[in-house]
Parts: structure tokens; sequence; C-alpha cells
């Protein structure tokens, strides 16, 4: 039901632009059992399904660049341009009526915001950049495009999808969960959560005396005051994930698989600079050492919370003012699973 309610019907985040910046360049991703291949050509950035139209098998494989400008399957070396149309098909002259003009690989709509790819099997839907508009405002000054990204966590949840961003959407379980890491430095009574219209949600987390965010990386030059005091959160619906501080994002990126089977894969962005400084690879083993407890922390909660929601006996109960942003997430939830079926 959620594949074809949420998942086939809105923005899902799938790479950065890093990853194919040359044509050629390509990188493969499963969606809920749909193997598709983003990819650029001369004419620009494409998301295609990576099945071939000829017997089903999977073209490309993890990511790379294509030595030719073509995509050649590798079981009946059926040969597509990399916008996706049929050139060549060994020895189907003799089938009558076959013809390659005919034939190409189904494309899923395609945009960048702020640097990072999202997908849509609804070629129809609304674009996604002006729905994240005021987001744009917010991420003023941090040049996310420009950024670099590199892996930097990843393990899996054996609970809902939705409670981890459930978990990454307020504050309010700090003072317990996260007692003697995150609370102290950003106490959960000193987060405002924003007003929203769109897609997602967004809340800040300020410093307990309004000072400077202490941070492992430099700071990003040209923020405003505020950003030097905060950390920023946002997420966009239905699982992109976004934590802001004044050096450096974290971005979350999950590969579900089922509705309690899922990877959280952390990535990290921030200034080339930055990542190619010799200092680094001591500056993300001391950011991981920080944030690697933290995240056990959350998982602890999330997957005793798995266990407590399966009862006969749990119910939703009333909800604090600090979890406004989950308020949004539900509701922008159950507008989902009430639109018309496109059966």
């Amino acid at each position: 039901f959620e594949a074809d309610q949420l998942f086939m019907r809105n923005w899902l985040p799938v790479g950065r632009i890093d990853q194919v910046a040359l044509p050629g360049q390509y990188f493969t991703r499963e969606l809920f059992g749909e193997p598709i291949v983003v990819i650029r050509g001369e004419q620009g950035l494409r998301a295609l399904s990576n099945v071939c139209r000829h017997r089903g098998r999977i073209i490309l494989e993890g990511a790379g660049q294509c030595d030719k400008p073509n995509m050649t399957c590798p079981y009946h070396a059926w040969r597509y341009d990399l916008q996706g149309q049929l050139m060549h098909a060994p020895h189907m002259e003799r089938s009558e009526g076959f013809n390659c003009k005919n034939v190409r690989l189904p494309e899923l709509a395609l945009e960048v915001w702020q640097g990072f790819i999202f997908v849509n099997f609804d070629r129809d839907a609304a674009p996604l950049g002006p729905q994240l508009a005021p987001l744009d405002k917010v991420l003023a000054g941090y040049n996310l495009a420009q950024m670099g990204c590199v892996d930097f966590e990843r393990y899996t949840g054996n609970w809902n999808w939705k409670s981890t961003l459930d978990n990454f959407t307020e504050a309010y379980h700090q003072p317990l969960v996260h007692s003697s890491t995150i609370e102290p430095w950003v106490p959960c009574t000193q987060a405002v959560y924003e007003d929203v219209e769109g897609p997602y949600n967004l809340f800040y987390m300020y410093t307990r005396n309004g000072d400077p965010f202490q941070t492992i990386l430099p700071p990003v030059q040209g923020l405003s005051e505020e950003n030097y005091r905060r950390t920023t959160v946002i997420n966009v619906f239905p699982y992109f994930h976004l934590l802001i501080d004044p050096s450096s994002i974290m971005w979350l990126d999950c590969e579900i698989r089922g509705a309690e089977d899922h990877d959280l894969v952390w990535r990290l962005l921030a200034p080339n600079p930055v990542l190619g400084s010799p200092e680094f690879p001591a500056q993300k083993q001391e950011l991981h050492g920080l944030l690697r407890p933290v995240w056990a922390e959350d998982e602890y909660a999330c997957s005793g919370h798995a266990t407590g929601v399966r009862s006969r006996f749990s119910e939703a109960g009333r909800m604090s003012y600090m979890e406004k942003s989950l308020h949004q997430f539900y509701n922008w939830l159950l507008d989902q699973y009430q639109r018309p079926s496109t059966d």
C-alpha cells in the first residue's frame, strides 16, 4: 500500500550531482523493487528504468562511467543511448515489424535541489523545487550544491521506517534518551518548531546559553549569526533528513526494503577544501566518535518503540508542543493515504 500511495507518487532522494558530474557517469539504485539508473548524457541528467526491454535483465550495476556513449545489456547485447533509446539489437533484423526506434527505457521525473538528486515515478507530479522554496532561504550561505559528500555510517533499523523519521523530528526525547550526549548541549526546551506549508518540517535547536555551537570541522564562513548558535533539522517527506550545524551537514539516506526493514545510511557534506584537507581523516574519526553513541541511543529508543506499538493495547497519546513536526508529518501521511488510487 505505501509503495503505491507514497513512494511511487512522491519525490525520492537518490544521490548527489557530484556522483554524475561527467558525461557517461552513472549510479544505480533499487527503489521499492524498481531498479533505476541515474546517468549523465549529452542532454543532461536522466533517471531511467535499469531493466532491459528485451528479457528484463539489469543493464548497469553499481556506479561508474560508460566507456562509450551508450549502455549495453550484458545478456543479449541490446544497446541503448544515454537517453534510453534503443540503438542496436543484434540479429533482430529478421524479426518482422521490429524497429529500434520504437523501443526505449521508461523514464522517471528528475529534479536537482541543493545538489541532491530526486526522482519521481509519477512523471506528472508537481515540481519539487517550488514546494521547497522556503527552505532555500534557510540554507542560504551554505552553498550545498557545491559541497562534497562522503560516506559516514550505515546500520540497519528493524523497526518501521516512519519511526526513524519520527525520532529525528523532535527533541522531546532528548532529556532521557540523550541525557549526557545531546541534551546538555542543545536542550530540548530551546528548540523552535516552524509552521510550514510544504511537504516538509523544519526546526532549530539552540545552544543552552546562546553560545557559539562548537564544531569539529571548521565553520562555514558567511552564515547568519543565528546559524552559528544552532543546529537546523529539515525533513522532506517521505524520508529525506538533514542535520545541519555551522560546519557541515549530515544527510540520512534511507534504503527501505520493507515496512520494518531499512538501512540508515549517513553521509557527510562539507566544503571540498575541508574534505580534502590533511586534517580531515582525524576530524572525521573524531566526529564519528561523537555521533555514534547518539545514534546507538536512538536505536535503543526506536527498537523499544517498535515492540510497544505492536501491542493490542497500543494507542496514540496526547502529543507535546515539542512534537509539532510529527503532527505535520502525520497530516501529510494522511493526505497521501487518502489520495485517489491511480489504478
